[in-house]
């Protein structure tokens, strides 16, 4: 595996953030590090907060304790997809391993106060949601698979940024490049505001914090396609014994 490449034979088209505890161009491999770095953009570093540290393991990834440990990015609009009036496409992936089934957060836009939400992706009594905000209320798609704990998975969400009192039916949620059953829900949304809520990662509203590891994660500016999402499985699924 050729851990040092900026991107590790995923898709490189509308890639804008790639977060690899495995890979020298994002973390130094060093339990004492406090930094992790985004390959596409290195001034954009992300804080590694508290109890949140590099694990030196098969492979490396980073751990995070359920209680207070996490990663800030801050804000930047290459991770906002809405103006208020109209939505756009992403898509995010990333590799978990969870020791809980409660709400956790994974990779987020979503702060406590209601001004600083616009979209989060976490889990939720063991299942996977994404969850879209538009100010003062909530389109949401949530997966039918429960987690099993202590067990990797990759994850992934696409959204096409149709906006709308039913943005809901735009997200496609992935587990291990299976797409999933959802069930939905939503209330008079139009579309995601930008706010200067930072992008977290294994957080979520200043709470629900992450038991367990999360390995490299993407974020892209356009829903990718089934087959897109399969290459990026394939792509990473040897180093979980996949």
């Amino acid at each position: 595996m050729k851990y040092g490449s900026i991107t590790t034979g995923i898709i490189a088209d509308g890639l804008v953030f790639n977060m690899d505890a495995a890979n020298r161009a994002s973390t130094i491999p060093s339990t004492s590090t406090l930094k992790t770095f985004n390959t596409l953009n290195t001034s954009i570093s992300g804080s590694i907060i508290t109890d949140a540290t590099w694990e030196d393991g098969s492979p490396p990834t980073f751990d995070f304790d359920g209680s207070d440990g996490y990663i800030d990015f801050g804000d930047n609009d290459i991770f906002t997809f809405g103006n208020g009036t109209n939505d756009e496409p992403f898509s995010i992936f990333s590799w978990i391993k969870i020791f809980a089934t409660t709400s956790q957060g994974i990779v987020t836009k979503y702060g406590s106060s209601t001004s600083l939400r616009e979209w989060l992706f976490y889990t939720t009594g063991g299942k996977l949601r994404l969850l879209l905000w538009n100010g003062s209320t909530n389109n949401f798609a949530t997966g039918t698979t429960t987690f099993s704990t202590d067990t990797w998975y990759n994850i992934a969400c696409t959204y096409d940024g149709r906006g709308g009192s039913t943005a809901y039916n735009g997200i496609n949620l992935y587990i291990n490049s299976v797409l999933e059953s959802v069930t939905t829900s939503g209330g008079s949304y139009t579309a995601m505001n930008n706010t200067s809520q930072p992008v977290q990662i294994a957080t979520h509203s200043g709470g629900s914090f992450l038991n367990g590891n999360i390995g490299p994660t993407q974020i892209y500016n356009r829903a990718l396609s089934a087959n897109e999402v399969l290459h990026n499985y394939n792509a990473l699924k040897g180093r979980f014994g996949l």
